[in-house]
């Protein structure tokens, strides 16, 4: 294999996604160095993997490569509370069955009411206006409302939570010390519910998780913290990005928001899927190597961290036809926004797809001029991204 000029490519740097994916990057790493080195300034490195169906065979593949300790590239958040995101069968397995009830289609059908609900209380918050952040005032808002609502704490409280989550997963914009603060009160506060839900068992998933059982013993306070965390983050965050991103790739695209609107309803389910191919708000996520093993050609060591990249994957010409371009008729559509595969597919992925549908069809029936007030701004983050102010008026 030829390695033709990615030498200094750097998938580890924020200045590589100042503007969104670096989709130029990916397509020169597809073609010419698909599982690429990648130095780190404070660690010893990683592979970074970013064909279609080599991100998809690393995920699969639970024998070679361990989740443990942790999804990012950084080692800063290594501990012995157990997520189940940085987690292998069977403690995985256990942690998933306890929650999987509250993310079952099932589960998001019965709430879908709540979502609609939710979604068009924002469009009364906002319509006064006649314009907003749409970042910050909608999908944000949302995100949290249907967290708080899944998870069944105060909304007011899953606002404040995702600004501690912004910061926790930012990456190399923030210093370990604020993403240690931010992590230290996301665990303040899930001391709370623990209490809570131990004291006052519910239907709820949280009440599921702290009557988890692990290792033999009753969910501890750390582990119960380590997967609220997550769940937040699963339930919501993602998400805001999505209905952020797919809203931009709306207004980018005058042709397929005509062809969208001419059938809202029926159309949307297909245009959200486009909107996670084209925005996939998870950059990556880390696996280490549990022994030697070989990945696209490419000798990867034991003990070596290897980077799945989502948004590389989206953009393969090997498995979507004419990758660059927003079609939300694309079928098939196989994007790996939530993963693509394996144990870890995305335990939230029902309640993303339901939250989008809900928020942004009540937006476009309420607002079918909107249109953007304004340059977009991306989020200062090499892990979860999307726009972080995006202002639009109608």
């Amino acid at each position: 294999m030829t390695i033709v000029d990615t030498d200094k490519i750097d998938l580890y740097s924020l200045a590589s996604f100042e503007d969104g994916h670096p989709h130029g990057l990916y397509a020169r790493l597809r073609e010419h160095d698909p599982v690429h080195w990648n130095d780190e300034p404070n660690g010893p490195g990683f592979w970074a993997v970013t064909r279609w169906e080599d991100i998809r065979a690393v995920n699969r593949d639970d024998e070679n490569f361990s989740h443990w300790p942790v999804s990012m590239i950084e080692d800063f958040m290594e501990t012995e509370d157990k997520s189940m995101v940085n987690l292998d069968p069977p403690l995985h397995t256990v942690i998933r069955r306890a929650v999987v009830p509250g993310f079952m289609p099932s589960a998001v059908r019965r709430q879908m009411t709540r979502f609609v609900d939710a979604a068009e209380a924002i469009i009364e918050e906002i319509r006064p206006a006649g314009g907003c952040d749409l970042a910050v005032d909608v999908a944000g808002k949302i995100a949290a409302y249907v967290t708080a609502d899944v998870l069944r704490i105060p909304r007011e409280d899953a606002l404040r939570l995702y600004d501690y989550i912004e910061i926790g997963l930012g990456g190399g914009a923030y210093t370990e010390q604020e993403r240690q603060a931010a992590t230290e009160a996301l665990i303040q506060y899930s001391i709370q519910v623990w209490e809570d839900r131990r004291a006052n068992p519910g239907d709820d998933v949280c009440s599921m998780l702290a009557a988890c059982e692990l290792d033999g013993a009753p969910m501890s306070l750390a582990n119960f913290s380590a997967n609220m965390t997550l769940l937040i983050v699963g339930a919501g965050d993602t998400t805001r990005h999505l209905i952020g991103g797919g809203l931009h790739a709306l207004f980018t695209h005058p042709d397929q928001r005509e062809l969208l609107m001419a059938d809202l309803t029926g159309r949307m389910p297909a245009a959200v899927e486009e909107m996670l191919r084209w925005v996939t708000p998870v950059v990556y996520n880390r696996r280490t190597a549990l022994r030697d093993v070989e990945v696209g050609g490419r000798s990867i060591s034991a003990g070596d961290k290897v980077c799945v990249y989502y948004g590389a994957g989206n953009r393969d010409p090997e498995e979507f036809a004419d990758p660059q371009r927003f079609d939300i008729t694309r079928s098939p559509n196989r994007h790996l926004a939530f993963s693509g595969v394996g144990q870890h597919f995305c335990l939230g992925a029902h309640v993303a797809r339901a939250e989008a549908i809900a928020m942004i069809t009540a937006l476009l029936q309420a607002f079918p001029d909107i249109h953007p007030d304004g340059e977009m701004a991306w989020t200062r983050s090499n892990f979860v991204m999307g726009p972080a102010h995006l202002p639009v008026t109608w």
